[in-house]
């Protein structure tokens, strides 16, 4: 089964070109701050939650057992909603702007954001702690970001056109 998980924004919909590609599902599922699960292949609903999103939604990650959304948003906060649960653990301030990204370790035991505000934070997914923050990775804002495989290594790009390889410790 594949799925699509679809963030509801609460203050409407982002322009087409900054929506990264999801301008119409917004424009689709309205303002109900769901998040809904649907099976790709069937294209059926299986899940819509009660409203529970803060902010809109930047960019999303799927932690790799399934069990885990976490979301970052243009109020600096990050998301994290359990699926089977419900339960939902809202970072309020995780930043001090904008979340631009979010990248999650194989084992689940971390998750990398970054921010307009320059730099890159690590997380401890088990006890939700700030582990690292990395000040100033780059000149300007940070619009992407992946972990290599075995998360030794963040390797991010910025808009100052920068590409960096940070090592992380994690191992």
């Amino acid at each position: 089964i594949c799925f699509f998980f679809f963030f509801q924004a609460e203050d409407g919909i982002r322009d087409a070109q900054e929506s990264r590609g999801l301008g119409d599902v917004y424009k689709r599922q309205g303002k109900d701050r769901a998040i809904k699960i649907w099976d790709f292949a069937s294209k059926h609903l299986l899940h819509d939650s009660k409203p529970l999103y803060h902010g809109i939604p930047n960019c999303v990650v799927l932690s790799h057992d399934n069990k885990y959304v976490i979301s970052g948003s243009n109020n600096n906060s990050i998301v994290i909603w359990n699926i089977e649960k419900e339960n939902l653990i809202l970072f309020e301030d995780a930043h001090e702007d904008e979340v631009t990204h979010l990248a999650i370790t194989q084992d689940n035991k971390f998750f990398v954001s970054a921010s307009k505000d320059k730099s890159i934070k690590i997380w401890d997914f088990k006890t939700m702690d700030l582990f690292y923050t990395l000040e100033n990775a780059h000149n300007d804002v940070i619009n992407s970001l992946k972990l290599s495989d075995d998360g030794r290594f963040i390797i991010s790009g910025s808009k100052d056109g920068t590409i960096s390889v940070s090592y992380t410790h994690l191992r």
